[in-house]
């Protein structure tokens, strides 16, 4: 049973298209859909430490992303994780190189 853990699906795009789905400062006051109701995983396309990234395809508008899904542990871990995220979403916009940060979906 995984109910001690959280599992968390972060996703990024290169493309400016989703910016409006992560347009909030913090990310625990995003409104996004389920997921697993937008997003098709596809392969593998590496596993760090904390997780694994994915290729994935919005269902909708068939774009491609990478899909990065890791599960969080204890606490120190969920804090690494969150001053993480809070950069990327700061950073992402600032050069056309870095993925934008499109959400966070956390179970």
């Amino acid at each position: 049973m995984e109910s001690a853990q959280s599992k968390y699906e972060i996703f990024l795009k290169n493309s400016r298209t989703f910016g409006q789905m992560a347009s909030s400062s913090t990310f625990e006051d995003e409104k996004l859909p389920d997921p697993n109701l937008i997003w098709i995983l596809l392969d593998k396309l590496g596993e760090g430490t904390y997780g694994k990234v994915y290729r994935a395809k919005y269902s909708d508008s068939n774009e491609y992303v990478a899909a990065k899904i890791i599960r969080i542990k204890n606490d120190d871990i969920s804090n690494e994780f969150e001053s993480e995220l809070n950069i990327l979403k700061k950073i992402s916009k600032q050069h056309e190189n870095l993925p934008d940060f499109i959400g966070l979906f956390g179970e």
